[in-house]
């Protein structure tokens, strides 16, 4: 590998800033020790104009080297607004040389806490984004009640078992991701809060003090809810709700008022009909009932009148008469993979408004159904992935 290819992963340069490497042509390696990135720096980097040229840099990318401390070399570089550090081995962090960062990752290290003095109190204020998924915290760091400017806070993939009401300061914060932890208490009362992620914890309810009308997106599938709270119609906002893997056994019929609702995931929830709260809703474009125990399809679901794809993984039909395109014509996208279904009328593949069927996985004769829109086999398009969320977190 050669300097400039190192160089290139270690510094995002600004646009206004240009650095020359041609003088350095021998080959490089990087063996995890900071010796060795200032040794490429000092190299590449030479003159006079040294620490000004680093002071210049606005973007550092030192993601994946393997390093647990900042080579020395980089504290010159006091203009950065951005830094990445994920994927490396540290236990510690000290920024407090950059007091203009607005955006940290440090996700994918090895970090038990975030110490109070790792920034400046000034700099903490400065703060936007912070990422500190895949570490291994287990509780929330106080110092992040001192980051008032925070925008987004990451804190997926951790050891939390709890989280309380000090993040309530954060007046701007507007996503935050909770998921994969070991949370049992969420006291969190944040109104702000408008894209929320704790899936995968152990949470017996949902937290009612965080439905409310800011609240776009919310993921909250594979914990213990049981049911879905009446307070969840105070959501006027939410366009996406993914509940997934939950066994819930009651749908408020209030749910049919949340009419911005666009996407919703109730895949394995043990769930053997199709809820009539959730037949109701104009404006549902993409509905998930993977992985439950259904054999049939409501003549009410024709209430979803902008329904464009379902999902019936994995259920319990054994046959399939419904004629969808008189049920719910706007549906365009329909996935019945992992069913055991042996018997297909002919008009759901011809006279349909769909324009992709999945049959992959079902005791069906691929060679009796001849047509471009029906899938055996293997994957549907991108098209079909499902991914029309608000955000991926």
């Amino acid at each position: 590998m050669n300097g400039y290819h190192i160089l290139n992963k270690c510094l995002c340069i600004a646009a206004t800033f240009y650095l020359i490497i041609s003088v350095c042509s021998c080959e490089s390696s990087y063996r995890s020790g900071n010796a060795d990135i200032d040794n490429i720096l000092n190299n590449l980097v030479t003159g006079e104009k040294t620490e000004a040229a680093l002071a210049d840099i606005r973007e550092l990318d030192l993601s994946g080297l393997n390093i647990d401390s900042l080579p020395p070399l980089l504290a010159h570089c006091t203009g950065l607004v951005s830094i990445d550090l994920s994927h490396n081995a540290f236990t510690a962090i000290d920024l407090t040389k950059y007091e203009k960062l607005a955006r940290i990752d440090i996700s994918h290290n090895k970090l038990e806490h975030l110490s109070e003095d790792f920034m400046t109190a000034d700099s903490l204020k400065n703060i936007r984004i912070l990422n500190l998924t895949g570490n291994r915290i287990a509780s929330i760091p106080p110092v992040l009640t001192k980051m008032t400017g925070l925008q987004e806070l990451y804190l997926g993939y951790n050891k939390l078992s709890a989280v309380g009401r000090e993040l309530n300061t954060l007046k701007q914060l507007r996503i935050a991701n909770f998921g994969s932890n070991e949370i049992k208490r969420f006291d969190m009362t944040n109104r702000n809060i408008q894209i929320l992620n704790i899936e995968h914890n152990q949470l017996r309810d949902i937290p009612e003090q965080i439905l409310t009308n800011r609240l776009l997106s919310l993921y909250a599938g594979y914990n213990s809810f049981r049911k879905i709270p009446d307070s969840i119609v105070r959501c006027t906002a939410l366009t996406s709700l993914r509940l997934e893997g939950n066994d819930i056994w009651y749908f408020p019929p209030e749910m049919q008022l949340m009419v911005g609702l666009k996407l919703l995931n109730l895949s394995a929830c043990n769930i053997s009909f199709i809820p009539a709260a959730i037949c109701v809703m104009p404006n549902l474009e993409t509905l998930y009932l993977s992985d439950n125990k259904l054999t049939t399809i409501p003549s009410a679901l024709s209430g979803l009148t902008s329904l464009k794809a379902l999902y019936l993984d994995n259920n319990a039909y054994t046959s399939f008469q419904y004629n969808m395109k008189y049920i719910v014509p706007s549906l365009r996208k329909l996935s019945l993979k992992g069913n055991r279904i042996t018997d297909l009328p002919s008009y759901i593949w011809e006279d349909t408004n769909l324009t992709r069927l999945d049959l992959t996985d079902n005791p069906l004769d691929p060679a009796v159904i001849q047509s471009p829109k029906v899938t055996f086999g293997q994957s549907l398009l991108p098209e079909f992935d499902g991914t029309d969320d608000v955000v991926k977190l």
